[in-house]
């Protein structure tokens, strides 16, 4: 049991009468020191003889929300970088046994990897219906037999993008550290997120993308482990067997109803979050911000005193307000190219708005 000692302030030496540890030396048992740096290595000092189960018991009783330190059993760095994922017990339980299998059994040089990610989308009304899947395997050097393969689902945010950075982010996990490795698959856009943010964004550059958080989280998770990674792209849909494969473990791990085996919180490089009542946003801040404030004002115009007098009630609709988005669309921002077509807009926002300068308005006015 560690304590902060209560006698003073840390590297306050003003305070000798209060310092316990000038006073009470007798119930001392060791002493944890600051980081030292020796040899080019960060090293932490413990005493062994705090760690003594038998000189604790002499001076402190554990009380019955405590409880004696036994062992302190530290795993390698592989599987504390698994464990430290904001996943279930069970998913980091699976990766582990992954990646000892991985580990053991590697007899090659480089490592080969299938992976692909599936989206199911629910019904239109429902967004939180969609659901996606992952799925890897490992072959062998002749790209002949199967080695390894495992699926998982993923709610949250969905997009195919997203699918596809899990199940390489996934894999970059279970592997080992300084191996080389080789992914294929069928995703141009997560290739070109992964191969972007490591070679030429910056840190003030990714945070303005989608799946901004994932992305980074692979990219530390391999200059941690020192791992050389080659993405390589697969013709979708084009008889590859191992990319067929793949595809179906993904629509598996969508369909998984165990919620042990579904990632339900997004894959966060820090504990630090955007939220929105109670909701972790994943998209960037500055997309999110503006989406909330378009919603505002959209409601707040369907809501105004003119576009009551036209839609009286919600249930029945008289105008077809989808060709007047698309003809607005089709006039708006680079597409405005005249001083004309911006007149015509105006005076259509300004007829629906009842804001034209006609005669009953001006006399009102």
């Amino acid at each position: 049991m560690l304590e902060k000692c209560k006698g003073c302030i840390y590297n306050n030496c003003n305070t000798i009468k209060g310092c316990e540890k000038k006073y009470r030396k007798h119930e001392i048992k060791g002493t944890i020191s600051k980081y030292i740096s020796r040899k080019d290595t960060w090293q932490l000092e413990i005493n062994t003889n705090m760690l003594d189960i038998t000189l604790r018991k002499e001076k402190c009783q554990a009380s019955n929300l405590e409880s004696n330190l036994k062992e302190i059993l530290i795993e390698s760095k592989d599987i504390e970088i698994i464990k430290k994922q904001r996943i279930s017990n069970e998913l980091v339980e699976l990766l582990v046994e992954k990646h000892n299998s991985i580990r053991k059994n590697n007899k090659q040089e480089e490592l080969i990897f299938y992976t692909d990610g599936s989206l199911i989308r629910g019904k239109k009304d429902n967004p939180s219906l969609d659901r996606m899947g992952a799925g890897w395997l490992q072959v062998d050097s002749k790209e002949e037999d199967i080695i390894n393969e495992g699926a998982f689902g993923a709610r949250g945010w969905p997009s195919s993008t997203k699918a596809e950075l899990l199940v390489i982010w996934c894999v970059v996990l279970i592997t080992p550290s300084e191996s080389k490795i080789k992914i294929y698959t069928d995703s141009a856009a997560a290739i070109a997120s992964i191969d972007n943010a490591i070679k030429y964004e910056t840190s003030r550059k990714r945070i303005k993308k989608k799946n901004y958080s994932l992305v980074i989280n692979i990219e530390d998770t391999i200059r941690t482990k020192k791992i050389e990674v080659e993405l390589i792209k697969v013709k979708g849909h084009s008889d590859n067997k191992w990319n067929n494969r793949a595809d179906s473990l993904a629509k598996e791990g969508a369909n998984l109803q165990d919620n042990n085996r579904i990632i339900k919180e997004p894959i966060a490089r820090s504990n630090v979050s955007l939220c929105w009542e109670n909701t972790v946003i994943e998209n960037p801040t500055r997309d999110f911000v503006k989406e909330v404030f378009n919603i505002k004002n959209n409601v707040n115009w369907s809501c105004s005193a003119a576009i009551k007098k036209l839609e009286t009630t919600k249930e029945e609709r008289e105008y077809g307000w989808s060709l007047l988005w698309k003809k607005i669309r089709s006039q708006s921002g680079v597409k405005c190219i005249s001083s004309r077509g911006s007149k015509k807009l105006s005076t259509l926002f300004k007829c629906i708005q009842e804001k034209m300068p006609i005669l009953k308005e001006l006399a009102t006015r």
